[in-house]
């Protein structure tokens, strides 16, 4: 199309030429020179023409070859956005579902918390009932000590009380100084001094100047052959109350156990002069003066233990060991025999005594032990 449009224009032009030019004065030399000029000239514009349509045909390739780029590119983003729209359509599924989801949750644990609370109410109201009753029988109980037994009445007092501490742990409540002193007794009485000193433990802990506590924590320590923390024991229940005349009494048993024989007799003497009456205390004295071969001042001390306190079976239990170490073997028998009714403990004690040892193989022994 650009060729002939292009020819035409050069034919016209030609044309103009020509008749532009006088007849009469044109030669034909001159119009032979024209005709050889516009040959030239049609040559010149065909080339010109060739070239440009070399030119004109990429333009069109490429723009063809854009085309389908474009085409392409419209198709890719027509994809992504149906994917997107797909996505979006999901994740718009996926949010009302959490929503619905997440609402039913709500209503759920808040039924659940409804519930738990009401539960705690309950809770809360069985332990304020379970403290009240335990501060009733504590107060009723005191604060004990391990300075002698305790009677057959204490002893199921004691056993309510233990029944009641646990109620009120239970619960979720908190236990007093007291409550730990008192429970170690109980243990203590039953035997458990592993879980006693635990108590005690607890009860110094709460109120680090609790003498009672200090001292309770002693006897148990010592009856688990924990001789030097049982003594470190006494010594602090000893500087919180200088004239804690069990203490003393305590602590001359303990340095008994430690083979501290001398001191342990000061211990005991101390105890005395503090506390005349004390029945344990002239016990103590009488057993160190019996590891100092002094067995007749034993007896003497032990004779005024039992004057004192013929309850107590440690008191029949010592004076039996002075017996066996004096090798009088039915006095020895015959105290331990008392001890025995009293305290039925004493049969075990026995067999593990040292100072019982030259009863071990007595039949009447065996048969008071079995």
């Amino acid at each position: 199309m650009l060729k002939q449009i292009l020819f035409i224009l050069l034919l016209c032009t030609f044309v103009c030429v020509s008749f532009a030019q006088p007849t009469e004065t044109a030669t034909v030399d001159t119009q032979t020179k024209l005709l050889q000029d516009f040959g030239e000239v049609i040559q010149d514009l065909k080339e010109a023409v060739d070239s440009l349509a070399v030119q004109v045909t990429p333009r069109k390739d490429t723009a063809e070859g854009s085309q389908k780029t474009i085409d392409k590119v419209v198709g890719i983003s027509q994809l992504v956005g149906w994917v997107m729209s797909g996505s979006v359509a999901v994740l718009t599924l996926l949010f009302i579902v959490a929503i619905a989801f997440g609402f039913f949750e709500i209503k759920r644990w808040k039924k659940i918390r409804e519930e738990a609370e009401g539960h705690l109410k309950v809770i809360r109201r069985l332990r304020e009932k379970a403290e009240e009753e335990k501060e009733k029988l504590s107060a009723q109980i005191g604060t004990l000590s391990l300075t002698e037994e305790p009677s057959e009445e204490t002893k199921k007092e004691l056993n309510e009380l233990a029944s009641r501490l646990e109620r009120v742990e239970a619960f979720g409540g908190s236990l007093s100084a007291l409550d730990y002193n008192n429970r170690g007794v109980d243990l203590y009485n039953k035997c458990k001094y592993e879980l006693a000193t635990e108590a005690f433990e607890e009860a110094t802990d709460l109120e680090s100047n609790f003498v009672k506590a200090w001292f309770n924590m002693g006897m148990a320590l010592g009856q688990l052959g924990r001789n030097e923390e049982a003594l470190k024991a006494y010594e602090k229940a000893i500087k919180l109350k200088p004239d804690y005349a069990v203490a003393w009494s305590g602590k001359s048993w303990i340095l008994r156990k430690l083979n501290r024989y001398i001191e342990a007799l000061e211990a005991g003497e101390k105890a005395i002069k503090l506390k005349p009456d004390n029945a344990m205390a002239w016990s103590n004295k009488g057993a160190a003066l019996a590891k100092l071969n002094r067995h007749n001042e034993a007896l003497m001390s032990h004779d005024k233990a039992i004057e004192l306190k013929q309850s107590l079976p440690k008191i029949w239990f010592n004076r039996a060991c002075t017996y066996s170490l004096m090798n009088k073997k039915q006095e020895a028998l015959s105290d331990l025999k008392e001890a025995i009714r009293i305290d039925g403990k004493y049969k075990e004690k026995a067999k593990t005594d040292e100072d019982l040892k030259s009863l071990w193989d007595d039949p009447e022994f065996k048969k008071l032990v079995e």
